[in-house]
């Protein structure tokens, strides 16, 4: 069973800068056919029935096949004397299973207490369970007590960053220039409402934020579909976040090392001490553990750019590597978060015509609806990174079908999350 805080669905066949304020090849084999799934029926079936209606409605898991790395990818698992170039030119990477920080004093922070003090806020992300109003924002103010999802979010600093977080597939704003200073536009509000898609943090995630965190305090019934909101904001937050720390370590060195923290909050491949998107991904088999091991290679691979471009000191100053390794990067993390998009679909399929997981069903449908809309929107119109640079060869009717599915959001039907779960896989079908 997943633990509480990760509730994805176990596929069975399946520091900012460094500036003081930092706190801290298994895939599917592409099908774009829609899978046959159950309808709800009028009247509530008995429990028998229930579960094999929900056991046909749920997507069949994906069935792991051999993925390749492309030719111009860092490789660390293999043997370093075969790394080709210019990888083979990097001596920061020695240990495939290991990310070296450029700063213990600024990414420490970022690993342990940003992302390992969120872990006791991710007890309030199980659906099927209702949280209560102090596990959002607790009476106390003791900040040895309080593990309250509010506290653990401003406390961390996350909550301060939903404010002004870019999601970089989007165009840069004109005159925007990358410098220490960059990750600061989308904090000013004239600038977030100027550049709606690219200041997703301030604009679609803040906004979720506090509601979230209002509805729970509230007791608002039921709570767990509000916890359900919150989660997904955190998770696209990461997803983005991860991607922006490995541009803006261009002009500051130590944001590389917030790109494997806000990815993993951890500084090895196989901790036991896994969080965020690390965590969702190796909870979900075979599937989500090839991922993880290509996201953790193209951490790798961002370390060794950024190594070979000026090192810990000196802005870096060759795009044409850093935007390889960036690729790489955004590659492997858009295909995990697609897994973890669609093995929320296959839970919130599993729930049909299942009278007893009807408050289950509606928080699926409440994730679905705040990172369905935010993908769909990607989909369309990402400009920058890996998936733009696929958009022309993808299955144009397979694009224009997914995104009508995820646009859906919490409207999304079980005929639909089936198709759409088949649908996504089609068009990411490698990391």
């Amino acid at each position: 069973m997943p633990r509480p805080g990760n509730d994805v669905v176990q596929q069975d066949a399946t520091q900012e800068s460094s500036l003081p304020d930092v706190a801290p090849g298994m895939d599917a084999t592409p099908d774009v056919s829609a899978p046959d799934v159950a309808t709800p029926e009028a009247s509530a079936p008995d429990a028998t029935d229930a579960a094999a209606d929900a056991a046909d409605a749920a997507p069949d898991a994906p069935t792991p096949v051999p993925c390749p790395p492309a030719a111009s990818d860092f490789q660390p698992r293999t043997a370093m004397a075969s790394w080709a170039a210019p990888w083979n030119m990097c001596t920061a990477v020695t240990n495939a299973n290991t990310y070296p920080y450029f700063s213990m004093s600024a990414s420490a922070p970022v690993r342990v207490t940003r992302m390992g003090a969120l872990e006791g806020a991710g007890r309030i992300f199980d659906p099927t369970r209702d949280p209560t109003p102090e596990e959002f924002v607790a009476t106390s103010s003791d900040a040895g007590a309080n593990t309250s999802a509010e506290f653990l979010f401003r406390d961390t600093g996350v909550a301060t960053r939903y404010q002004r977080r870019a999601d970089e597939h989007y165009a840069v704003p004109t005159g925007l220039t990358l410098n220490s200073t960059y990750q600061d536009f989308c904090g000013t509000a004239a600038n977030a409402m100027a550049n709606m898609d690219y200041c997703a943090g301030p604009i679609a995630l803040n906004p979720v934020y506090n509601a979230s965190l209002a509805a729970g305090m509230a007791g608002t019934s039921p709570t767990r579909v509000h916890a359900a909101r919150l989660q997904a904001s955190y998770q696209w937050w990461l997803y983005i976040s991860t991607f922006k720390e490995s541009l803006t370590c261009a002009p500051v060195a130590a944001d590389c090392d917030s790109t494997a923290g806000y990815y993993a909050g951890s500084a090895t491949r196989d901790g036991a001490m896994q969080y965020g998107l690390a965590r969702d991904l190796l909870a979900l088999g075979d599937a989500g553990r090839a991922a993880h091991d290509r996201i953790w290679d193209a951490l790798l691979a961002v370390r060794c750019w950024r190594a070979m471009d000026g090192g810990s000191m000196m802005p870096s100053t060759n795009e044409a590597l850093r935007e390889q390794a960036r690729l790489q990067l955004d590659r492997a993390l858009t295909r995990g978060i697609m897994l973890i998009v669609q093995s929320r679909l296959r839970a919130f399929a599993s729930t049909d015509a299942n009278p007893m997981r009807a408050l289950e069903r509606q928080a699926h449908a409440a994730w679905l609806g705040v990172v369905g809309p935010l993908f769909a929107n990607g989909l369309e119109r990402w400009s920058r990174g890996w998936w733009a640079s696929q958009r022309a060869s993808a299955n144009a009717a397979v694009v224009a079908r997914v995104v009508t599915e995820l646009r859906a959001g919490e409207m999304i039907t079980t005929t639909q999350a089936g198709r759409a779960s088949a649908d996504l896989e089609a068009l990411f079908p490698c990391p």
